[in-house]
C-alpha cells in the first residue's frame, strides 16, 4: 500500500507526502522493487545525494527493470 500511496503522491506533486509513503516501503520485507526507484524520484527534487542510494539499490535489484535506464541517468 506504501508504494502506491507513493506513487499518486508523486503524480500529484506532494512529495514529502511521497517520501514518508516511500521509506515506509522500502522498509517492508521484500519490498516491491520499484518502491527504492521511487523514493529515488521523491528525494531526487531536493536531496539527489540522498536518492543516489535508493536508484543504486534499484538498479542492483533490477538492472534491466522498467525504470533502469531513467535510474541511471538520475545517478550520473
Amino acid at each position: 500500500m506504501h508504494l502506491l500511496y507513493g506513487r499518486a503522491y508523486l503524480l500529484a506533486d506532494r512529495t514529502d507526502q511521497a517520501r514518508r509513503e516511500l521509506e515506509q516501503a522500502v522498509e517492508v520485507p521484500n519490498a516491491p522493487v520499484d518502491a527504492h526507484f521511487f523514493l529515488g524520484e521523491a528525494l531526487s527534487g531536493t536531496n539527489s545525494a540522498e536518492a543516489r542510494p535508493h536508484y543504486e539499490r534499484y538498479l542492483e535489484l533490477a538492472p534491466e527493470g522498467s525504470f533502469a535506464a531513467r535510474a541511471r541517468r538520475a545517478i550520473r
